[in-house]
């Protein structure tokens, strides 16, 4: 169904629901105008699809780990992280068999429709013997953390990603990351566990930026972005906010031993950024074990909501699930619930086993009809299980997976027995009112239409429009999209257009997911 010209609002925060106002009659009797009840915002469980890309190249045999994925020009392109098995004699480089340490590619891949996926033949790294691969480049040129499109950008940046690199000094001299970790287990067999060894070392974290007018070839820029200081592992994310028209990055943080997300911005990308500050962590809400890992910030769909599906670390049992965070403005965010969005079973089934850690890809992206499609790396392993002598991953591991929602139904205003809630006002820019919505056997929805929100000069709650209130309302009930509500038959809102609007709800046993007006 077409929804014509018309401006969603999903339910994925409080704010779009009015929190009441409290006056006194003239007699002091105590009235609360608009107030809601009965209805709370409740995650939303997704379908499960995959895995999508397994391992099935030599340079892949060991592990995929993070990827960034754009929906880009009408296909989906995703740049992937894949680790070789470190005893392949096919590796080209200095990397030798049963050395330690992993050895790393940034490969490429594309699919029509999300699911089915190429790795083109690229001609541009080499791996046994042959150019046929889809490798960009190792790791050590540059490892990607995350990905996108600047439309301010010159045709010849268009694409453009940061990743981290860390500068590692003893006694002043700079060393490789394979010289650190044999000088570590040089030191671990000496008895001292590092002590000596730390107070010679310094490591200064730069994060890194590259450009590319294809996204397939690219030039890593000789000049950090930013040495935001602090550790810069796992995933960083930098992204054009059009709205604000600056470069904002989100990076691993800390409070304390707890990890957290800080932020930073800037209006040139390959300089400026602000001194860093902590925007998204874990609170005394919170269980004791819990910190956070990667960010995986990106734009909402549409509207104006900028969203986090950030890995929550468990520390006493060791494994990662994904979580939703949403903000308004980018700085300050609140979470819909305090439970996994992505949880660890394997598939839809409860039954099917779990996964050890999840990490979600950067974005929300279009993935089917009317769906949305939230792309996450995961590991049967824990987090700390890991060969720690010889700094190597215990695999073969990592699966790309997707967890699929209709359009605008991450999130859902849900009552589970009767409830009621008044809305914020918004303008009516369309000639109808549209529910995206779901009700339980018995459930149903109605909506009723006023001018104004209450306020403190008067103690009676403002009345519906004529025409416009729950008992002229039809009541909506099963499953849809975009529903028209319709008044005395009729969903005509023509008469109202151009002017701001409040909308009051009823609900038994029904989930309202978006509305559009």
């Amino acid at each position: 169904m077409s929804t014509g010209q018309v401006s969603w609002h999903p339910m994925l925060d409080r704010y779009e629901v009015f929190c009441g106002y409290a006056n006194y009659t003239e007699d002091g009797r105590h009235v609360l105008q608009d107030g809601s009840s009965g209805v709370r915002l409740a995650l939303q469980r997704p379908e499960k699809a995959g895995p999508f890309f397994s391992r099935e190249r030599r340079w892949e045999a060991m592990l995929l780990n993070h990827m960034s994925l754009l929906y880009d020009q009408g296909r989906y392109r995703m740049w992937y992280s894949a680790w070789p098995d470190p005893d392949d004699p096919a590796i080209p480089g200095d990397h030798a068999p049963g050395s330690s340490g992993n050895p790393e590619y940034i490969c490429y891949a594309e699919s029509e429709d999300g699911l089915n996926w190429e790795r083109p033949e690229l001609g541009l790294c080499e791996y046994g013997g042959t150019r046929a691969t889809n490798i960009l480049f190792p790791a050590g040129y540059f490892g990607f953390h995350s990905i996108f499109v600047d439309p301010t950008a010159p045709p010849e940046e268009r694409y453009r990603a940061v990743d981290a690199r860390g500068e590692i000094r003893v006694d002043g001299r700079l060393i490789t990351k394979q010289e650190l970790i044999r000088l570590r287990a040089e030191a671990d067999a000496a008895g001292d566990a590092g002590a000596e060894l730390a107070t010679r070392l310094k490591m200064t974290n730069f994060l890194r930026g590259a450009v590319s007018p294809d996204g397939i070839h690219w030039e890593c820029l000789e000049e950090p972005l930013a040495a935001p200081g602090g550790a810069l592992d796992t995933q960083n994310i930098v992204a054009y906010d059009e709205e604000r028209g600056q470069y904002v990055a989100y990076l691993r943080g800390g409070v304390g031993r707890r990890r957290s997300v800080r932020y930073s911005c800037s209006k040139d990308f390959r300089q400026g950024w602000t001194e860093t500050r902590i925007v998204f962590a874990t609170d005394s809400q919170d269980p004791w074990d819990v910190d956070v890992y990667t960010p995986a910030y990106g734009r909402y769909p549409t509207g104006m909501h900028r969203i986090m599906f950030p890995s929550f670390y468990h520390r006493a049992s060791d494994v990662l699930d994904i979580h939703l965070a949403v903000s308004r403005d980018g700085v300050n965010w609140t979470r819909p619930e305090r439970r996994a969005l992505v949880d660890r079973a394997v598939g839809n089934d409860v039954g099917g086993g779990e996964f050890g850690s999840l990490y979600a890809a950067p974005g929300l992206l279009p993935l089917g009809e009317d769906g949305y499609g939230l792309a996450y790396l995961a590991n049967r392993r824990n987090h700390n299980e890991w060969d720690w002598k010889r700094h190597r991953v215990i695999g073969p591991d990592g699966e790309y997976w997707w967890a699929k929602w209709k359009r605008d139904r991450l999130v859902a205003l849900q009552a589970d027995a009767g409830g009621k809630a008044t809305l914020v006002e918004r303008p009516c820019v369309g000639d109808r009112l549209l529910a995206n919505f779901r009700t339980e056997p018995g459930g149903w929805l109605q909506f009723e239409l006023t001018p104004e929100i209450p306020n403190r000069t008067g103690w009676e709650q403002p009345p519906a429009i004529p025409g416009y209130s729950f008992s002229d309302c039809a009541p909506l009930q099963g499953d849809s999209l975009a529903q028209p509500v319709t008044w005395n038959g009729k969903a005509d809102l023509s008469a109202l257009k151009g002017t701001d609007v409040v909308i009051r709800v009823k609900m038994v046993r029904a989930k309202l997911f978006a509305l559009a007006i």
